[in-house]
């Protein structure tokens, strides 16, 4: 299995994310994933989800771990798997996020 990592940002006054339920934002936003990775040809599973809130900044750090078969490179034809999951997972977030920004995981 290979691993993904992704981590984005979002911005408090435009969420639907609730600061005061960090546990519930991430089964949320692991479930929403999840459905959005079934339209791979193969299995790719989402092993880890963090939301943290930052209230200085109103600001949601979103990290995102993916796990998926190597397989998945030969059935879509292409070499790297990594832009095609960071579009799938941003479109998911666009769903509890109005914006969001992709970011250096060690941010996250």
């Amino acid at each position: 299995m290979n691993c993904y990592k992704a981590c984005f940002q979002c911005s408090g006054k435009y969420s639907e994310l609730l600061p005061s339920d960090l546990e519930s934002d991430e089964a949320i936003v692991e479930d929403s994933v999840s459905q959005g990775l079934r339209d791979l040809p193969t299995v790719a599973l989402v092993s880890k989800v963090e939301v943290h809130f930052v209230p200085r900044y109103n600001l949601y750090n979103i990290g995102i771990t993916i796990r998926y078969h190597e397989r998945v490179r030969e059935l879509l034809d292409v070499e790297d798997v990594d832009p095609i999951l960071e579009s799938l997972v941003s479109k998911t977030l666009l769903q509890f996020c109005l914006q969001i920004s992709y970011v250096d995981c060690f941010d996250c």
